[in-house]
């Protein structure tokens, strides 16, 4: 089944990044931006060579996402390093609520292509 293959792929990716994470790496949006990036990548890899099991819709509105999530981290400075006074992360620094709302956010979109469960919106 491709979505199983799909599933134990993303799950050793999963466990290989907790081994090399650093904690302080996990409070950032800079961090959390990242971590969005690699599993769009991930996911995209993981689908191409499913074949037919993907729609080529699918793949095209995935990479349309992924493009469209780096056009707003690029706009709002996520990804930037949080030491750069252009960074999200810098911006926020007064305003946790706002900061953490944003974490929570990139977390959940992380979560969600992690487990193979991201849809488009469209």
């Amino acid at each position: 089944m491709p979505l199983e293959n799909l599933q134990l792929a993303m799950e050793m990716f999963v466990s290989r990044n907790k081994r090399n994470m650093c904690p302080r790496d996990s409070f950032s949006i800079f961090s959390l931006y990242r971590a969005c990036i690699k599993s769009f990548d991930l996911l995209l890899n993981l689908m191409q060579p499913l074949g037919m099991s993907w729609s080529v819709a699918a793949c095209v509105d995935t990479e349309d996402d992924r493009g469209r999530f780096r056009v707003w981290a690029k706009s709002a400075g996520a990804h930037r390093n949080p030491r750069n006074e252009m960074s999200l992360d810098h911006k926020l620094h007064e305003a946790s609520e706002v900061k953490r709302t944003v974490m929570d956010l990139l977390d959940a979109l992380n979560v969600a292509l992690k487990d193979g469960k991201y849809q488009s919106l469209r």
